[in-house]
């Protein structure tokens, strides 16, 4: 079955069946080769402001508790309309989502996660899901099976029982293993992963092992964001040397899945410029309290899909961001030996009452600490 979709000037077909299967009804150019969905997003956009790519939190709650997350103990336990969540589906199909990366929370546990899913295949729409995988159905895995996700992608927490206890609260480092080689051994594309934290740095090696004894891909990354409610995280942040070992593995670890990726090349994207990154031209972010944010890290603009149509919140924040491309963030020194590594942007820079944007002092000296780490230069 052909799910026939038009987006912009471009008339094509979805295979629900498989993962990445987009057809074109019309081939102008036999040169056009699309070998993974970001090429054929950028190709379908060309340059117009479509909500391409979209990230759900299907809900805040999650069946780990893992003392680093930002959005667990830091939010109330709330679960995304499944009435809703239907309708937004068929304004996503008007307003030209390809793909939608469903999270959370834990998606999984989200009581219609099965029926939200298939609904999003069966519209056409590319689906990834991001999971820790210990409570996988047997449901789940056939609709994965029937309608495969472009990917899956499994956090996964420590390299036993104990480390996982002491991590997630759970002892389930065996079933979220068991449920990876269940994944695995049926063909579906996963990346596994895991936050390097000081609870879970010990396991780093060992996961990485295991993961490359199997072929799986793998990323891991120092990165703490502080808790939806303001609660300091920090503490669970590597520090000096600790830190700067990590990032640099978790960029060899990138830099394995994307060979083409020289840090020399530096940025397409100019870090000194407000929204210079893909939000509000190619995607957003959905948030479990069904509001419409730029992304995850970005949540203080909201537009309330309980009260606006997808179509229309979508264009009230490409309006309240495009009202701010014009500024740059002072401070950013375009000579910066930091430049290629650098992701400076709103959700990093500081902010004062006027609305005028500045770089993070402290940002900017662990990026320039890295950059010589690294051994790189702008």
């Amino acid at each position: 079955m052909l799910v026939h979709r038009h987006i912009g000037n471009v008339d094509f077909a979805v295979d629900p069946s498989q993962s990445f299967g987009i057809y074109l009804k019309k081939i102008e150019d036999d040169k056009l080769n699309f070998s993974n969905l970001k090429a054929f997003i950028d190709w379908i956009l060309a340059g117009t402001r479509i909500p391409a790519t979209l990230q759900w939190e299907l809900l805040s709650a999650c069946n780990f508790k893992c003392r680093f997350c930002y959005i667990v103990g830091h939010t109330q336990n709330t679960i995304f309309s499944s009435e809703r969540a239907f309708e937004l589906i068929d304004e996503f199909v008007d307003a030209g989502v390809v793909q939608v990366i469903l999270t959370g929370g834990e998606c999984l546990i989200h009581p219609n996660f099965t029926a939200i899913y298939e609904k999003l295949r069966l519209a056409g729409i590319i689906v990834s899901v991001y999971t820790n995988l210990e409570k996988l159905t047997a449901d789940q895995l056939e609709i994965f099976k029937r309608y495969p996700p472009y990917r899956i992608e499994i956090s996964i927490y420590g390299h036993d029982e104990d480390s996982y206890e002491r991590v997630t609260g759970r002892r389930a480092f065996k079933q979220v293993l068991q449920n990876i080689e269940i994944l695995h051994n049926y063909g579906f594309n996963l990346l596994c992963k895991t936050p390097i934290t000081t609870l879970t740095k010990n396991s780093i090696e060992w996961i990485h092992n295991w993961c490359e004894n199997r072929n799986l891909e793998y990323l891991a990354d120092p990165s703490i964001k502080n808790g939806l409610d303001g609660d300091d995280l920090s503490y669970f942040l590597l520090k000096n040397k600790e830190y700067y070992s990590a990032e640099k593995f978790g960029l060899q670890l990138e830099k394995k899945l994307i060979p083409s990726r020289n840090l020399k090349d530096g940025k397409d994207r100019d870090p000194s410029h407000v929204f210079s990154c893909g939000v509000g031209k190619v995607g957003a972010y959905i948030n479990y309290d069904a509001t419409l944010s730029p992304c995850s890290s970005i949540r203080d603009r909201r537009f309330n899909l309980m009260k606006l149509s997808f179509p229309d919140a979508w264009e009230q924040l490409v309006n309240n961001i495009q009202a701010e491309e014009s500024l740059v963030i002072s401070g950013c020194n375009p000579n910066c030996s930091a430049k290629s590594i650098c992701k400076m942007c709103p959700a990093l820079a500081l902010r004062d009452e006027q609305g005028n944007y500045r770089v993070n002092p402290a940002y900017c000296e662990r990026q320039i600490a890295l950059a010589k780490v690294l051994s790189i230069s702008s």
